[in-house]
């Protein structure tokens, strides 16, 4: 896809281009047009590219262990897929002995599907209340996946319905981030208001 027309396309949509499995070249050659932000879900690829460019925003978009934190805390500009107060309160050690705040997206399963993590809808109001009690965690917003189905119907409710959750909870905690969108539906998250997209087979 030509980058340029993405962009414009975007507009003021942030793009997370999905770097996961791309050489250092393929990576090198978005850097080179200007791009900033790339994705990654695994700790151990990621380290073999935090050396790319120091200026590269590395967003972690896979499910985190927490034996990982430590490792990958350093080069993380964002974790995009927190789903346990478990996992928060190690991001939030890790954050305090590094003497650094660090952004997160808590991710939402409004889908229920069972190949999914991510926070149930009954269990938002809770979690939300917990992340005040870690002071080197900056909650941004959340983070959410459309369901494995044909119907964009379907899959269009429950971006609205995330989109929903944003605004409900935008206010009280200072929320400027819903990332919504992958390669084969993130017109649909644009429609029902996502400020970030996670991009990558259509990138490559």
């Amino acid at each position: 896809m030509n980058y340029n027309e993405l962009k414009k396309e975007l507009n003021d949509t942030m793009l997370v281009i999905v770097s996961k499995k791309r050489t250092i070249e393929q990576i090198k050659y978005y850097y080179d047009l200007g791009h900033r932000h790339f994705g990654e879900n695994k700790a151990q690829e990621l380290l073999t590219k935090v050396n790319i460019a120091n200026d590269i925003k590395w967003h972690f978009i896979g499910h985190l262990q927490t034996n990982k934190v430590k490792m990958i805390l350093p080069y993380i500009y964002s974790i995009d897929s927190v789903d346990s107060i478990h996992l928060l309160k190690e991001i939030d050690k890790q954050a305090k002995i590094l003497n650094k705040n660090i952004n997160i997206l808590i991710q939402l399963n409004i889908a229920k599907e069972d190949t999914k993590h991510g926070l149930l809808e009954e269990e938002i109001a809770d979690f939300m209340k917990q992340t005040k009690d870690y002071p080197n965690v900056c909650v941004k917003g959340f983070m959410c996946m459309g369901p494995h189905v044909e119907d964009e119907e379907k899959i269009l409710e429950v971006f609205n319905k995330a989109h929903q959750i944003f605004l409900d909870y935008q206010q009280e905690y200072h929320l400027d981030t819903l990332s919504m969108g992958m390669s084969d539906d993130y017109k649909l998250a644009l429609k029902a208001s996502s400020t970030q997209v996670r991009l990558g087979s259509i990138m490559f």
